[in-house]
């Protein structure tokens, strides 16, 4: 005779739960968080979520928080439903607000779970078209003869290309005065193109009008490699080798709450970096100005150890830069 085992009803109803539960995500609409207003996040969030949607076969929103220094968005995700259904696309400045704070209220390496780096962008150093300067060494060379002559701007105190410049005078043992212009990349080429200051680093995929107004000139990239759409501007390392650690400090990726179970991440991954790697995606990205060798789509492992040697790089900066903390 065939004994028949017999499930308690709580057992199988727990069981059929858990199952469930992995199968159903996404069971309802999915915020794409933007902690920024208008600009290029905003713009990569919605490229994103247009790619989204259909694979998650549910409808993916762009959701903008912007406000104190994108902590409004960081926090909002973090305080979320670890479920999966919102996450966000933040930036590297989480981890310079970091390094730059006394005792910070919010920590990236805790309060927000990596799913994927989408892509870094390219810093470019830019100086005054008046000056005798054509290249990097023309720009240390000058600066040493001018010690503390030089003004250059970022936008702010402990900023990513306050950083990314203090980097540069640290490796090359020049002397210079830092102008931060809080109010936005505007102001601070405004004053480039004017005289005011001499010299910054910024996205170069919001400079190019500077460039076009014949008062600034572009004279190379804070990359390892050059860029394929401006091949003949140099790279800083090449000049300078050292500055091969601080390349790629400027960066969007994607993150979901604390505690979101693990295969619902690796969905989440899975579904993003298929979009990432969409040949119809590549197309906008690059008509945005990332090209292919600036795209990461890396592991939710990978991704969370670079942020950890990226807060180490910067706090390694501030100190040996003596910047204030916050």
């Amino acid at each position: 005779m065939v004994k028949v085992f017999r499930m308690p009803v709580a057992a199988i109803s727990a069981l059929v739960l858990l199952v469930g539960t992995a199968h159903a995500f996404p069971e309802k609409t999915v915020q794409l968080v933007v902690p920024y207003g208008t600009g290029p996040a905003d713009v990569l969030g919605r490229i994103t979520a247009n790619c989204l949607s259909p694979r998650l076969k549910q409808p993916v929103i762009v959701l903008n928080k912007p406000g104190a220094n994108a902590m409004i968005g960081n926090t909002f995700v973090k305080m979320a439903p670890p479920d999966g259904h919102t996450i966000i696309l933040t930036a590297s400045a989480t981890v310079t607000d970091l390094a730059m704070s006394k005792a910070p209220s919010f920590d990236i390496r805790q309060d927000l779970e990596p799913i994927t780096k989408l892509a870094f962008g390219v810093q470019g150093l830019y100086v005054n078209a008046a000056l005798p300067i054509h290249s990097v060494k023309d720009l240390v060379d000058y600066a040493k003869a001018h010690p503390a002559e030089l003004n250059f701007a970022s936008t702010g105190v402990g900023s990513v290309n306050h950083v990314s410049t203090e980097a540069l005078a640290i490796t090359t043992g020049i002397k210079m005065v830092h102008v931060p212009f809080p109010q936005g990349t505007g102001p601070f080429l405004a004053a480039l193109m004017g005289g005011q200051i001499q010299f910054a680093m910024t996205d170069v995929s919001g400079a190019q009008p500077a460039v076009d107004s014949g008062k600034v000139r572009l004279i190379g990239v804070l990359t390892k490699e050059r860029v394929p759409s401006r091949p003949e501007i140099p790279s800083v390392v090449e000049s300078f080798p050292e500055m091969g650690a601080y390349t790629g400090t400027l960066w969007y990726g994607y993150f979901a709450p604390p505690k979101t179970p693990k295969d619902i991440v690796q969905k989440l991954y899975a579904e993003i970096t298929a979009c990432i790697n969409d040949p119809q995606v590549r197309i906008q990205l690059k008509k945005f100005g990332y090209e292919d060798n600036q795209i990461i789509a890396n592991t939710p492992e990978q991704f969370r150890n670079s942020i950890l040697e990226d807060v180490g790089r910067v706090k390694d900066i501030v100190q040996r830069a003596n910047i204030p903390l916050r």
